[in-house]
């Protein structure tokens, strides 16, 4: 009995036993965290911590790994449909993810969502990893906080986790001094001119909690190279303050001390005893001018510093920055450039028959030279041709006119420009043809300065205009002022005269006019009798068309009658549209004249297209209609117009015009003679 009551008692220590095994593979499996495992942390330049200090405008770099278990022991499980979302706290700001490529982060604002789904599933022990990088643009205590979600592939359960990672920033001021380079605001100028202003600007960003009522921001300003001019802005809050403003500060300006070195003129904004309130997030912004008085002959560094704080200056925020400024004298240089409009440029591109503007500028910097011996000699290219000077007559010209010399005496100081214009005439074609010209200046038996410089030149034919347009009245009464619109084209854009044949009167050059405009004339004739006319034209280069086709015009021994001063002088087609000229030949305004324009024939699916309108002619004027087709004029074959004008009794008049189109395109035959 004895021995079986041992062996019931080991039965029941082995039951207790399975059962406390049992209890704990349940527990395990509950447990999310041991299935998968989420790490979040930061760099601090070394390696990755879970916090770190940083500062506004700081750029910072967050890790996340996730890493899956399999506690199953059955192969076949894993983590699938796996989504990363990280929430930013509102003092920091997404930059971009550097790793992985995929997929592509979706950013809703301060969440930043990497879904693995269908791209990257775990299995036991593997891991993947997401680095990205964020600015920090507001101080405190930024807690940034990553949640993975995913399933269980078999057990189907739904598994996540979480971590954090902390960026410390503590209240501060960042201080940014710029420069203008002349486009930007920059952190180093290379050049400087004696004589002229450099605009420099103080930005001071405050990060913290507390209402700020004090502020000193001192510059040093190298007094070797520069002088104070004047403060021409100062913002706060994004707010432009004015001298009389109560939050304008005090500005002083003396020679250089504490934290100024020594050569340094310091010029401090004072806002401890006038009305200030800075918060969080906002910035004050100061802009001044500094005259350049002289050069240093070398690199100097300009410093600017701010203090800011509420109550106690011992406790105040602190910040600095610099900008590095070229203070030696600029080169001397010598410059070719040729005049394209109103701008002189190293290239351009003119044709036959042009007359071109070149300008050679010397600009010297150095020492005074007493009567410099300065020689320039330019080389024309074969295509070019000397005309004459603007300023500073040549020396010497070439027989071929091809070399110009100037031989130049005179003084040199720091500073000083000289600057030689000349023309040369445009003779042939040649391409990418480049003009030379060289200098050389002396200094008795020394030479300061040689140079050269190219202007590349590109030259082209010149055409003549089209043939002119011409169109307009066929017939009217003696001492009738009728009406001709003329238009023609430049190949090359230029402007353009016409001279009109009035059937052996000839006119002069009319003009000039821009090229493809429509332009309107009015002839009369005194004698009853059957005129043809014709027009040609000519370009700003003298190139003439060939005339144009000729009109019919008949003229009977009276003008028109009471009702007969509307009249359809031209009917024209183009793509998808049609065009009436109508004019008035009487001495009132036709005002509310209605037309209509009709087109008949080979139109898809033989539709008739009818447009029409009301327009104001004035007297003795013509005014062109256009028929608003709205894509209907298509198709093939001859058609039909009919335009008619009426404006009552004052005059109405009808023309039918025959014509071809063929697609889009509508072509008018002109009217019998």
């Amino acid at each position: 009995m004895k021995r079986k009551s041992v062996m019931g008692l080991g039965l029941i220590i082995a039951l207790l036993m399975v059962t406390s095994s049992l209890t704990l593979v349940t527990v395990v499996s509950a447990g999310q965290n041991e299935k998968l495992v989420v790490s979040k942390e930061v760099s601090d330049g070394v390696g990755w911590v879970k916090n770190i200090d940083a500062e506004v405008g700081d750029t910072v770099q967050f890790r996340i790994m996730v890493t899956y278990h399999n506690i199953s022991g059955n192969p076949n499980y894993h983590a699938k449909n796996i989504v990363v979302t990280d929430t930013l706290p509102s003092g920091l700001e997404y930059i971009e993810t550097v790793e992985p490529e995929m997929p592509e982060a979706q950013v809703y604002g301060n969440t930043i969502i990497w879904n693995f789904t269908d791209i990257r599933d775990l299995y036991d022990g593997d891991s993947l990893t997401i680095i990205f990088n964020a600015s920090v643009i507001d101080c405190g205590l930024n807690v940034n906080e990553v949640n993975v979600t995913a399933m269980e592939r078999c057990s189907g359960e739904d598994l996540s986790g979480d971590d954090v990672a902390t960026v410390n920033v503590e209240p501060s001021i960042n201080v940014n001094k710029e420069v203008w380079d002349g486009q930007n605001w920059a952190d180093n100028l290379t050049e400087v001119i004696k004589g002229e202003l450099v605009q420099f600007r103080i930005t001071i960003n405050y990060c913290g909690n507390e209402v700020m009522k004090c502020l000193i921001v001192k510059d040093c300003l190298p007094d070797c190279c520069f002088d104070y001019e004047d403060t021409t802005y100062v913002e706060i809050a994004g707010e432009s303050i004015l001298p009389s403003d109560e939050s304008y500060p005090e500005i002083t300006v003396a020679p250089g001390e504490p934290p100024c070195p020594e050569n340094t003129t310091k010029i401090m904004w004072d806002w401890r005893n006038v009305t200030f309130d800075l918060y969080g997030g906002q910035s004050v912004v100061i802009i001044f001018n500094a005259n350049v008085t002289q050069y240093c002959g070398d690199w100097v560094t300009n410093w600017a510093c701010a203090k800011l704080w509420q109550c106690c200056p011992n406790q105040a925020l602190y910040d600095r920055d610099s900008v590095e400024i070229y203070c030696g004298p600029p080169d001397t240089t010598f410059e070719k450039k040729v005049l394209e409009g109103n701008n002189w440029v190293d290239e351009t591109s003119v044709i036959v028959g042009d007359t071109v503007q070149f300008m050679l500028l010397l600009s010297y910097y150095g020492p005074y030279i007493e009567d410099a011996d300065i020689r320039v000699v330019d080389y024309l290219p074969d295509c070019l041709e000397y005309v004459d000077y603007v300023d500073y007559e040549p020396s010497n010209v070439s027989e071929d006119k091809k070399t110009i010399w100037w031989n130049l005496t005179q003084d040199l100081s720091d500073g000083d420009t000289i600057s030689i214009v000349f023309s040369a005439l445009v003779i042939d074609i040649c391409c990418n043809a480049e003009n030379n010209a060289s200098i050389v200046v002396k200094n008795c038996s020394q030479i300061p300065f040689e140079g050269s410089d190219t202007v590349t030149l590109s030259v082209g034919m010149n055409y003549p205009p089209t043939p002119p347009e011409f169109s307009g009245d066929t017939s009217g009464g003696t001492g009738e002022e009728l009406t001709f619109m003329v238009r023609s084209y430049d190949p090359e854009g230029q402007n353009v005269y016409y001279k009109f044949d009035w059937d052996g009167e000839i006119s002069d050059w009319e003009g000039p006019y821009a090229s493809g405009d429509q332009i309107t004339i009015k002839h009369s004739w005194d004698s009853a009798d059957t005129y043809t006319v014709k027009v040609k034209a000519k370009d700003t280069h003298d190139a003439e068309s060939d005339w144009s086709d000729p009109l019919s015009v008949e003229i009977t021994g009276e003008g028109p009658g009471p009702g007969d001063n509307i009249t359809i002088i031209d009917v024209k087609g183009g793509f998808r549209y049609i065009t009436a000229t109508i004019k008035n030949s009487g001495d009132q305004d036709a005002n509310g004249t209605n037309w209509t324009i009709s087109v008949e024939g080979k139109l898809l699916k033989r539709k008739n297209v009818v447009t029409n309108g009301s327009i104001d002619i004035g007297a003795g004027n013509a005014e062109e209609v256009q028929g608003d087709s709205k894509g209907k004029l298509f198709g093939f074959g001859f058609i039909t117009v009919t335009v008619t004008a009426d404006a009552g009794e004052y005059g109405h008049d009808s023309e039918v015009r025959n014509g071809f189109i063929f697609g889009p395109f509508v072509h008018i035959r002109k009217a019998a003679l």
